[in-house]
């Protein structure tokens, strides 16, 4: 990444035995010299999160309440976190691309492209597993995922100025007990034993390293209620005022893998190029977007749909069964890269002008409104464990969807 250059201001915190003690040093400008900023930013995070309530009031009021992320309940994550409930093991790797003048300043991890270079250190510490050599690139010069047959995702290439930011792990063998332990003593090798990194095979390592971050989404109710609500009181199930609850007792766990974002560096929003912002020509094109690719699985999923009185039990989402590629096109564009089991999902977001009707603008030539344009398309399967109607909890048995590729595009603006 061509990025800071120069810090003007480094805080070193010295301390006494006391831990007392802490000072901010300036570097001068030789020492400055060798701070760069070209490899990019690493961020690693653990998160959790919880809300009481959410209100948007209109007239009356659109309502969540009590809902939170963070790390899965699941039994096997409880035991293996201790019920600490953190989303974490995440890293966020961010770069802006330059110009491509400097080998590798525009190109950067993609998708699954983290996985060519987890096969690696396996491959480079003497790992001769065929999976291995496969997905290191090495057997056929192509990386290909064993399990599917289907090439991995490569680097990708992005435009001067680009935003890009690819999510990762921290520690991708954590599940089998962290890299140190395989590079030492051994970890778990996926199938009850334990293995080094020159032996674990590969459908071990893909086991582990695809279920590196787990997380959970949860919230007790998602309703409406009457204008004379009380903001606060998480008062959904009262019968006073008004309320009607929509969704309740939602609870989702599941493993994230690849996410990238990827914010266009080609105008700022504000409609093509001459109408600009707030009736200001060439202020800029609406021709900027930002790219959003998530692959995640949902393991297990229970909600009540309240206003329709019926359950959904043991929901899970992911990509095991029929077509098992993702929707990113291979490096010979004759098919698609591998999703690892996972489902994938594309978005983009971008600004909209003059796009939607206003028919209550009192103009006899009406007007018309700007917006946010949301186009999203899903590629997976889904199985529905069971889904039982009113508080019977009787099951009419088990549902399967397979290969479910759906496109839906959302234009929002006020009106």
């Amino acid at each position: 990444m061509e990025g800071i250059k120069k810090i003007a201001l480094v805080s070193a915190i010295t301390a006494s035995s006391t831990g007392a003690l802490a000072e901010l040093k300036y570097l001068d400008d030789s020492a400055l010299s060798q701070v760069t900023g070209q490899a990019g930013l690493t961020i690693d995070i653990e998160t959790k999160r919880h809300m009481g309530e959410f209100a948007y009031k209109d007239g009356g009021y659109f309502l969540f309440q009590n809902f939170g992320f963070g790390g899965s309940t699941s039994a096997e994550e409880l035991a293996f976190s201790g019920g600490h409930g953190f989303f974490d093991n995440r890293r966020y790797e961010l770069d802006v691309a330059g110009d491509g003048s400097t080998p590798g300043d525009n190109q950067f991890d993609y998708g699954f492209s983290h996985m060519i270079d987890y096969a690696k250190v396996h491959t480079d510490s003497g790992n001769t597993d065929a999976g291995m050599l496969l997905a290191a690139g090495i057997t056929t010069g192509i990386p290909i995922d064993e399990t599917t047959g289907l090439e991995i995702d490569t680097e990708r290439t992005y435009g001067d100025g680009d935003l890009v930011i690819h999510f990762t792990y921290t520690d991708a063998w954590q599940k089998g007990g962290g890299l140190e332990a395989y590079q030492t003593t051994g970890g778990d090798d996926g199938f009850g034993g334990t293995a080094t990194l020159d032996t674990l095979s590969y459908a071990g390592a893909r086991d582990i390293i695809t279920r590196a971050a787990d997380w959970n989404i949860y919230y007790e109710a998602l309703g409406l209620a009457s204008s004379d609500y009380e903001v606060g009181s998480k008062g959904l199930f009262n019968s006073s005022p008004d309320t009607t609850v929509l969704i309740s007792d939602l609870n989702m766990n599941g493993y994230a893998n690849s996410w990238d974002i990827h914010l266009e560096n080609h105008g700022n929003g504000f409609g093509a190029d001459g109408s600009g912002r707030d009736g200001v020509a060439n202020t800029g094109g609406g021709d900027s977007k930002i790219n959003i690719d998530m692959f995640y699985n949902v393991t297990d999923l229970d909600v009540y749909i309240d206003i329709a009185g019926y359950q959904i039990t043991d929901l899970k989402i992911h990509n095991l069964r029929g077509d098992l590629g993702t929707m990113n096109r291979n490096s010979t564009d004759t098919g698609y890269t591998s999703s690892f089991g996972m489902a994938h999902v594309k978005a983009q977001v971008y600004a909209v002008k003059d796009t939607v009707l206003n028919l209550n603008s009192g103009s006899p030539t009406h007007s018309w409104d700007d917006g946010i344009a949301i186009d999203a398309q899903f590629k997976g399967d889904v199985d529905i464990g069971a889904l039982s109607f009113g508080d019977t909890g009787t099951s009419i048995g088990e549902l399967y969807y397979t290969d479910i590729q759906a496109t839906r595009n959302w234009v929002i603006s006020a009106h």
